[in-house]
């Protein structure tokens, strides 16, 4: 199903941001600017975050999945396991290390 980005401006906390997961219904919402095809808006978000022209995407989607696989709402957290994802790495998440010292 193709939703807009913009019909979802309500669940947006500060409007900086490439996409907006929600843990609740488990619905992740990725801003249009990451489909474009013009080049200049997608380097413009690019380089926004510091990345390279042409990773918006990949980044997008793997910092959330590193929310929905890890249960995890930081987002620091979700960069690093949405790193890990990028290297093919299944990430470690905090859930996981606090279990795993406590036995």
């Amino acid at each position: 199903m193709d939703i807009r980005a913009s019909r979802f401006s309500t669940l947006e906390a500060d409007g900086k941001g490439v996409g907006r997961g929600h843990g609740i219904a488990r619905i992740t919402v990725l801003k249009d600017e990451l489909f474009e095809t013009a080049d200049s808006r997608q380097a413009m978000v690019a380089r926004r975050f510091g990345l390279p022209p042409g990773s918006i995407l990949d980044y997008a989607v793997t910092h959330e999945m590193g929310h929905a696989i890890c249960g995890e709402y930081q987002d620091n957290l979700a960069d690093k396991y949405g790193f890990d994802l990028r290297r093919g790495i299944a990430p470690t998440c905090a859930t996981d290390r606090k279990r795993s010292s406590s036995r």
